[in-house]
């Protein structure tokens, strides 16, 4: 009797335990967790600023490209056009780089101190009074050096030509497009059946000329 007396003794005092534990009365549970995979440095261009849609028009061949980079881990190096920038504090990081006439891209790298990288990429238009104008299509998407379809026999082709000294003159296919002050255009162009090459055509004041080619085809 004594015995079943202690049993019963014990098991209630195991329930009763339980139940502390099922009503959270006793000590917390430590539940740890781990780090989420970094995604990498963040990014932000302080100079120079964009004008909309990553693309940037300046007017001297030496640039100065300043960005912020930031990660809880620690940044380890930034590259600007795969050159490793300067920097005072290690956040602000800065790099001078040489531009050719017309669209340059500049690709900025930033690693963290565990091996995480983050690349960015943005456009700077370069207009010089000596190069040739720069030719930029908007329409037809996705634009030059590549190959759109079409069901239609005339496509619409918008774009922008941009010079310090003007543009005077624009034609597609030697058909001239309709030309705006600030250098953007349209035309209507006829599509036969196949592949089509446009050839855009874009001449300023002082009588330099640029082309783009892209292709067309007509179903």
């Amino acid at each position: 009797m004594k015995l079943l007396y202690i049993t019963a003794f014990i098991f209630a005092a195991l329930f009763s335990g339980l139940q502390a534990q099922v009503k959270g009365t006793s000590a917390p549970m430590r539940i740890i967790l781990k780090n989420a995979p970094s995604a990498g440095p963040r990014l932000t261009l302080i100079q120079p600023l964009l004008a909309g849609d990553q693309m940037v028009t300046v007017r001297e061949a030496l640039q100065r490209i300043v960005v912020e980079a930031a990660d809880d881990n620690g940044i380890s190096e930034v590259l600007i056009n795969n050159k490793k920038s300067d920097s005072n504090d290690g956040k602000i990081f800065f790099s001078n780089i040489d531009l050719k006439a017309g669209e340059n891209v500049v690709s900025i790298s930033a690693r963290d101190a565990k091996g995480n990288t983050t690349v960015k990429t943005f456009n700077i238009t370069w207009l010089s009074v000596l190069a040739p104008p720069v030719i930029s299509i908007s329409t037809p998407q996705p634009g030059k050096g590549t190959k759109v379809m079409s069901s239609r026999n005339v496509i619409s082709v918008k774009g922008t030509a941009l010079s310090l000294n003007g543009i005077r003159l624009v034609t597609i296919n030697s058909q001239r497009a309709q030309l705006m002050e600030d250098g953007s255009f349209s035309a209507e162009v006829a599509l036969a059946t196949g592949d089509n090459a446009l050839v855009i055509s874009a001449t300023d004041s002082r009588g330099n000329t640029a082309t783009d080619t892209f292709f067309v085809t007509r179903k």
